[in-house]
């Protein structure tokens, strides 16, 4: 039995619930960090939480050089 639906930690709206053949297997959003601690929608996932990880990734490679 899944959990219920929770809102994005982000914007605030329901995440997105994701089926197979009309049967919901998960409910529980996308690891929203670094931006917060929480679960986010899809929407925040790819247009903040990515990039931020990919910024993050950067300043971690430059430190490197």
């Amino acid at each position: 039995m899944l959990k219920s639906t929770p809102n994005c930690c982000i914007c605030g709206n329901p995440v997105e619930e994701k089926t197979h053949e009309g049967k919901v297997y998960w409910n529980q959003g996308e690891n929203a960090l670094p931006v917060k601690d929480g679960q986010c929608c899809l929407k925040c996932n790819w247009e903040i939480v990515v990039p931020a990880r990919l910024n993050k990734a950067d300043d971690i490679f430059d430190n490197l050089l």
